[in-house]
């Protein structure tokens, strides 16, 4: 007795641009010997074969500040600082207190 069966295989090629990867700040991307992309803290010496989560580093941002203060990141991943209840806003870290080193 022999048994056969017909398998019928499609194969699909879908070609798609991954979204470019928006770092937070001191991050920058670059190359190992073999060509593949991984990621390091400029700041820090941190590196990873992964890009970091933007939200944890916006967290990371906001210890410190004095209340009322929270930390954004513009479209390009640069922080800047607002403070909700007075709606004013600043690319410069507030001091513990509230102020602004001048």
């Amino acid at each position: 007795m022999v048994l056969s069966r017909s398998l019928q295989l499609t194969l699909e090629t879908t070609w798609y641009r991954p979204k470019p990867v928006v770092l937070p700040p001191n991050w920058t991307s670059a190359k190992d010997a073999e060509g593949d992309v991984f990621y390091v803290n400029t700041q820090t010496g941190e590196a990873s074969w992964f890009p970091p989560d933007p939200e944890a580093e916006r967290r990371k941002l906001e210890e410190g500040l004095p209340p009322g203060w929270t930390v954004r990141l513009d479209s390009e991943g640069d922080p800047f600082y607002v403070h909700a209840s007075s709606g004013k806003s600043s690319w410069y870290r507030p001091n513990p207190d509230g102020t602004f080193a001048t």
